[in-house]
């Protein structure tokens, strides 16, 4: 059985929140440079989570420093942020000490990277004692995210990873990576960069499940072969998605793959897939054939209504002009389609 692939964590925004702490920290020091009016707020400070140092210093400046003076009020803002979030840290999340120690027990190596500077890190750590091997930040790559993440995997011999954070740069970074993507959508921002979606901090173990069935589909969670199939393998539902992912456009490729996928789903049903996630999709994937070709009005209309349905009718409406050919296929979740449209 193989190792259960790594999950390297962001730290702001998805293992804590410490934007009051940090604004707090950033005004002490502001002020000491300008005015007393100087203020970061908590929303200010929440604003600036998941950039790198270059680009918060840029934002948090007033202009009328000298560059040297410049430098040294941000070296200083830096520096007063790690010590006194020693004394102040940020606050967890619901549910998260129970959920990381569930995936650590599940076999999951936990990490984390963050853009942030030495020392930032270690005063979370005191939170979450004994659950991370690792981590690495702005400080010790001093480039982009995806390098550090791809920095600490190297480190550790790292051949398989999802990376878990709460941005659009985090899900950028992540396929910079070439890594797998989980968002978590409780924290600070917004993506559809985004191979699962997890709501809560508690969601990260089933999303983390879901995708490593996405990514790694001849594994399941126990490390089982699943059942060999003559419509599918694990590299062909890999390259749907990467298809999908990397914004690329093969219809006849495509539409190939869904069929097997289809056939598959009727021979073995969905247990072995992750059905949420590619209903998400093959919905995509009618979009984009929606807007580069041109369909029938009968063949649209039934589009709009097999939409919402059975995971097979959405498969086997690629590459179908008319509202004829659609009601003469053999498929048993199509014609459920049309009964529910036929009742309508």
């Amino acid at each position: 059985m193989k190792t259960k692939p790594a999950l390297i964590f962001d730290l702001d925004g998805t293992l804590w929140d410490a934007c009051k702490p940090v604004g707090e920290s950033w005004t002490i020091v502001g002020r000491q440079y300008f005015s007393g009016d100087y203020e970061i707020t908590a929303e200010m400070a929440r604003s600036q989570m998941g950039r790198t140092m270059d680009q918060i210093a840029a934002s948090i400046t007033l202009g009328e420093l000298e560059p040297e003076a410049r430098k040294r009020f941000i070296d200083d803002c830096f520096a007063y942020e790690v010590e006194y979030l020693r004394n102040h840290p940020g606050q967890l999340f619901e549910n998260e000490l129970e959920t990381l120690t569930k995936l650590k027990e599940a076999g999951y190596p936990l990490y984390i990277v963050s853009n942030c500077q030495s020392g930032y890190i270690e005063n979370f750590l005191p939170l979450a004692p004994g659950l991370f091997l690792d981590h690495m930040c702005w400080s010790d790559t001093k480039k982009e995210k995806s390098v550090t993440i791809r920095a600490l995997m190297e480190r550790h011999g790292i051949e398989r990873a999802i990376y878990i954070g709460d941005t659009d740069q985090d899900g950028v970074a992540t396929r910079d990576a070439g890594l797998p993507f989980c968002f978590a959508a409780y924290g600070f921002g917004t993506t559809e960069l985004y191979d699962g979606k997890a709501d809560s901090f508690t969601q990260i173990f089933d999303e983390v499940e879901k995708i490593c069935r996405l990514f790694w589909p001849d594994e399941t969670a126990e490390g089982q072969t699943i059942q060999e199939s003559k419509y599918l393998n694990s590299e062909q539902i890999k390259e749907l998605h990467l298809f999908l992912r990397e914004g690329a456009f093969d219809l006849p490729r495509q539409t190939e793959l869904m069929t097997m996928i289809d056939g598959y789903v009727r021979e073995n049903g969905t247990a072995d897939l992750e059905y949420e996630k590619a209903m998400e999709l093959y919905r995509d994937t009618l979009s984009l054939l929606s807007d580069q070709y041109e369909y029938s009005q009968e063949a649209k209309a039934l589009w709009s209504i097999a939409l919402p349905f059975e995971i097979g009718a959405l498969f086997l409406l690629l590459g179908i002009e008319t509202f004829e050919n659609l009601s003469n296929l053999d498929s048993p979740m199509l014609a459920s389609a049309f009964q529910k449209h036929n009742k309508a």
